[in-house]
């Protein structure tokens, strides 16, 4: 027998944003807050190209069509905090 999908045991759907990794997260956060890349890697102190291919991750990760639609959907999942 099915459980209502808001019953108690019934597990829990996963989130798109558990397949990301902390960094990615956090890319994505100062990403929604208007930060380049530039910037971006200088808070993080990676490489520039370093940040790139984590917005490359995070659009193929969330399906995304480019890194523009980034913040966005970072704004849309409340990370732009």
């Amino acid at each position: 027998m099915r459980q209502a999908p808001d019953a108690p045991d019934a597990p829990a759907q996963p989130s798109v944003l558990d397949r990301l990794s902390e960094r990615e997260i956090l890319v994505l956060r100062l990403t929604a807050r208007g930060k380049g890349n530039k910037a971006l890697a200088q808070e993080l102190c990676i490489s520039v190209k370093t940040v790139e291919k984590h917005k490359a991750n995070l659009v193929r990760k969330l399906g995304l069509r480019s890194a523009s639609e980034l913040a966005p959907f970072a704004h849309e999942y409340g990370l732009f905090r």
